[in-house]
């Protein structure tokens, strides 16, 4: 079968450990491209801080974002669909991170909150050195819980911690609370989005509007938050570094994303 779609994620996947597009990756998408193979990026990040990939890809579908909470073309600025987390989970999202003192961050399209200043900085940090001119498109607070909570358009609350036990704690925790879903986005990150938001869905949601079907999709990735995609579609690849879970239902699994393993999947796919 000639397969009509490849939807991929972004970090740890399209990208090297260094946040850049392997050669090998480029040269293998735009020849699928000119054969008229599409791409469309799903990832759990802001869709804004894809901008460059897309633009060096030459990518023309809409990017998944925030784990499919939002769909938007970025090049027309075309919002397609947008899930917020709802009101009652919210509360209780900023009770426990409040409470508890973890520093969680909450996003909504083009703005982002942080419990304290502290975090702030280092966050707006990261960002900066991690995204550039995307991120600071984005406009940033020291949070109270009037300010979150009357933004009606929170789409993900993100939760980072080195200390694996208490990562992996803060997601049990999280999954008490009712109308919202805590996936692991990378080792190191939980990220919040409401209860019926996955990339699978959202990619779903877009298949069906582009009549293509789930047996002519290819979908990879490396982390948790993939497996809706990746469990749902004609063909699935992982990574030798990838997720176990993944690893369990994939139907390829690749070499590292550090050595173009997205590109080299797809030449064996795709058979060029």
């Amino acid at each position: 079968m000639r397969y009509k779609l490849v939807a991929m994620d972004c970090d740890g996947t399209l990208l090297s450990n260094n946040l850049e597009i392997p050669k090998k990756n480029i040269e293998v998408i735009q020849k699928l491209s000119s054969q008229g193979v599409r791409f469309i990026i799903a990832t759990g990040r802001s869709d804004v801080t894809v901008t460059r990939y897309v633009k060096e890809l030459g990518i023309t579908s809409p990017v998944i974002g925030c784990n499919g909470a939002s769909t938007r073309d970025l090049l027309n600025n075309k919002l397609y669909s947008l899930h917020p987390i709802k009101k009652s989970p919210l509360i209780k999202l900023w009770q426990y991170f409040s409470s508890n003192n973890k520093p969680a961050q909450f996003f909504n399209m083009d703005s982002y909150y942080c419990i304290t200043q502290e975090n702030l900085d280092e966050v707006r940090t990261i960002l900066e050195t991690r995204d550039g001119y995307s991120i600071r498109q984005f406009n940033s607070y020291v949070a109270d819980s009037a300010s979150v909570l009357t933004d009606k358009s929170i789409i993900k609350t993100i939760y980072i911690s080195d200390d694996r036990e208490d990562l992996l704690k803060t997601q049990k925790d999280l999954s008490n609370i009712d109308g919202i879903v805590a996936v692991r986005s990378a080792i190191n990150c939980i990220d919040i989005v409401d209860e019926n938001v996955s990339k699978g869905n959202a990619l779903f949601e877009f298949m069906k509007k582009e009549g293509i079907k789930p047996e002519e999709t290819v979908a990879i990735g490396d982390s948790e938050n993939d497996y809706s995609m990746l469990s749902r579609v004609g063909f699935s690849i992982t990574f030798e570094n990838g997720d176990p879970l993944l690893k369990e239902i994939a139907n390829y699994i690749t070499v590292s994303n550090t050595m173009g393993g997205l590109g080299s999947a797809l030449e064996t796919v795709f058979e060029i």
